[in-house]
């Protein structure tokens, strides 16, 4: 992964993610984050992960952090555009209302 673009809107700033979110990449979505909370406290990040094909148990444990971190400095954490293998890692560890998404009609076999 390289450097992750920010897209900024009235509402929120959005963190495009591509590839996999695994224990090799996920320091570089952390250090976004991070980053970014401590640069400006957007009231809203958006984790875009229209272009993510995987993403790991490091990967997901680090989304949690994130959004702890955003949560203690004002700022919600969300995510967006799902593929349906992370769709179906978040939603297997009972994760995806704590970002924004809803699981009803989420059929895992897909």
């Amino acid at each position: 992964m390289n450097a992750i673009p920010e897209i900024r809107t009235d509402a929120d700033v959005r963190l495009v993610l591509s590839g996999e979110i695994d224990v090799a990449t996920v320091g570089q979505v952390r250090d976004a984050v991070i980053a970014l909370l401590v640069r400006e406290k957007p009231p809203a990040i958006v984790l875009d992960f229209e272009n993510v094909s995987f993403i790991d148990s490091t990967g997901i444990g680090e989304l949690v952090r994130c959004h702890r971190a955003a949560a203690v400095s004002g700022s919600t954490l969300t995510v967006e555009n799902l593929a349906p293998f992370p769709r179906r890692q978040l939603w297997a560890t009972g994760l995806l209302g704590l970002f924004g998404l809803a699981d009803k009609g989420f059929d895992p076999a897909l």
